[in-house]
């Protein structure tokens, strides 16, 4: 469609006058009175809108009175209505309209930035730019009559898959869809990044495109850490170069098999959300993963500026359907007086801010099976997840490979012969009583039974 922009903006109007119930209700959602750059027109429209929510028509003639300025805008609502050739394409109208209001955001920016006097005013005010231009939130209302017909012809559908976190039994449990917002937590050096490096490897190895976003390790060393993963590959033998021949093998065959992945290690030291999110739309990415989400915050007050990074990050994911990850440092719990260690961590150790338990879809906590050993194995506790409940699994740590593997309970043996002679007894139990129930009610049923006589004459003789 090749209109120019003061005629999307008439067209607009013109689409609203012509057929404003069918129009309005989606222009609404998807513009604002100041995405007009003509005044009268951002009269025109905000007149509009609220004849249209009071259930009033909306025309030349109730526009004009709406406005109450002499019968100007009558007559030139009348005019653009007569100029607008259909309603039908009142969507794209509306595109160009709030496309050529993004670039007057920009524009604006950009001669302010000129005027800055610091580097950190002027990336102050790139942030900004690129919040502020960036994809608005939408709406969409359905029918409950169509999601429920669209429900019932899902059950026949194939089962729903589920993002590969690099453990079956971690992806069985958490299910993270696209779109989600997840949010590992651990404490220092317990592993949160290598499990997440584990996770990234294993997503682009299933076909997403996957950014990992570090704010404090450089890529060279997150390389090594997936190689010593993937490989099998003792981390020390790596820093000291001094891989064995089959060690060699073992790297060149991973190379081989991911040399098409599409996974991308992101140096992003001192990046806001805003970089973030311009990055992930220039690099069309699907799940990125943030280590870690304190970083992001610059200034004095970490706990309120983490708040506002968590909310922007919910948002990235739902906006562009994009998973999210987040690594998160933890406070540890305090240790019971009573007890020999401290608790397990919850959603509420989470440093800095309660915002990042309460937006995520799923809290993961990276633990130490026994807390006062780092050789230790590790639990990874789901202390939150908004579809599938809570859960609790152990994972082995191959420190030197930064491997991460699941553990399945250990069965007790004399426990569960003991439970199953429990169960023998409770049945044989309950037998017993259903036997004595029933030989009960025989009895009563079988004893003599007196019945009164029926009056006589004779009198009775005793």
């Amino acid at each position: 469609m090749d209109l120019t922009f003061p005629q999307a903006e008439e067209a607009v109007i013109g689409a609203i006058l012509i057929d404003g119930d069918a129009v309005l209700p989606e222009l609404m959602q998807t513009l604002r009175a100041e995405d007009f750059s003509d005044q009268t027109l951002r009269h025109l429209f905000e007149a509009a809108a609220e004849l249209w929510s009071e259930k009033k028509p909306v025309d030349p003639v109730t526009i004009g009175a709406a406005l109450g300025v002499s019968d100007s805008y009558g007559q030139i609502a009348a005019a653009i209505m007569q100029r607008t050739p259909t309603a039908a394409n009142a969507t794209e109208y509306a595109a160009i309209v709030r496309e050529r209001a993004q670039l007057r955001t920009l524009q604006s920016f950009g001669l302010s930035l000129a005027n800055c006097a610091t580097l950190d005013e002027a990336r102050e005010l790139f942030s900004r730019a690129a919040t502020l231009s960036g994809e608005r939130g939408s709406m969409r209302a359905r029918k409950w009559r169509d999601l429920a017909m669209e429900f019932m012809s899902s059950l026949d559908a194939k089962p729903d898959e589920y993002l590969s976190l690099g453990i079956p039994q971690l992806t069985d449990a958490a299910r993270v869809q696209r779109g989600q917002y997840v949010v590992l937590g651990a404490y220092n050096s317990v592993g949160k990044t290598a499990l997440s490096l584990q996770m990234a490897f294993a997503l682009a190895d299933s076909g997403l495109r996957v950014g990992y976003f570090s704010l404090e390790t450089a890529d060279e060393l997150l390389t090594r850490r997936v190689f010593a993963q993937q490989a099998q590959t003792r981390m020390r033998a790596i820093q000291d170069h001094r891989l064995s021949k089959e060690e060699v093998l073992r790297a060149t065959e991973v190379t081989e098999r991911s040399w098409n992945y599409e996974l991308e290690l992101i140096e992003a030291a001192g990046c806001t959300v805003a970089e973030i999110r311009a990055a992930t739309l220039a690099k069309r990415l699907e799940v990125i993963f943030i280590d870690y989400v304190q970083l992001l915050t610059t200034g004095d007050n970490i706990a309120q500026e983490l708040r506002g990074v968590s909310i922007a990050l919910r948002t990235l994911a739902q906006t562009l359907g994009v998973t999210v990850v987040v690594l998160s440092q933890v406070t540890l719990p305090q240790r019971d007086p009573k007890k020999k260690q401290r608790p397990y961590l919850t959603k509420e150790n989470l440093r800095e801010s309660q915002q990042l338990a309460n937006d995520a879809d799923v809290v993961l906590l990276l633990d130490l099976s026994d807390p006062n050993d780092y050789e230790s194995n590790r639990v990874l506790l789901m202390d939150k997840n908004k579809d599938v409940g809570q859960a609790r699994m152990l994972l082995r740590f191959d420190g030197p490979r930064l491997t991460f593997s699941y553990l399945p309970p250990i069965r007790d043996s004399e426990q569960e012969k003991a439970d199953a002679r429990n169960a023998i007894m409770d049945a044989n139990r309950a037998k017993r009583q259903e036997k004595e129930a029933a030989a009960g009610k025989d009895a009563i049923d079988g004893q003599n039974t007196f019945e009164e006589l029926p009056d006589a004459d004779e009198p009775i003789p005793f």
